[in-house]
């Protein structure tokens, strides 16, 4: 699926990017400060039980990783330098998404 960022998602983006980041800051295992842009690096789709799930992908920083949280008896971490986190997500979209990060970073 392309990536296709327009006026409106923009808008968008920009308006919930707060709500974003809270859900991000929220997330159990690591503590977010701020997303590194308004605009996602793309999107990708996967099946769940309950039906299709559309991703959409912001690069964030984090500010705080926790040692401990409530699911981390049935969820792993581990940290990759980003060169080698693309070829071990285990998801073509996602490896593409990382290395675009990636790009991005180092430019």
């Amino acid at each position: 699926m392309p990536e296709i960022q327009t006026d409106i998602e923009a808008r968008l983006a920009k308006k919930y990017l707060g709500l974003l980041a809270s859900f991000a800051f929220e997330h159990p295992s690591v503590q977010t400060m701020l997303a590194l842009s308004e605009r996602s690096l793309g999107n990708f789709v996967y099946d769940k039980s309950h039906g299709t799930c559309l991703v959409r992908v912001y690069a964030m920083k984090v500010a705080k990783v926790r040692e401990h949280w409530d699911e981390e008896r049935v969820r792993e971490r581990r940290w990759f330098p980003i060169d080698q986190a693309a070829d071990v997500c285990g998801r073509d979209a996602v490896a593409r998404l990382i290395r675009k990060l990636a790009v991005a970073l180092y430019q």
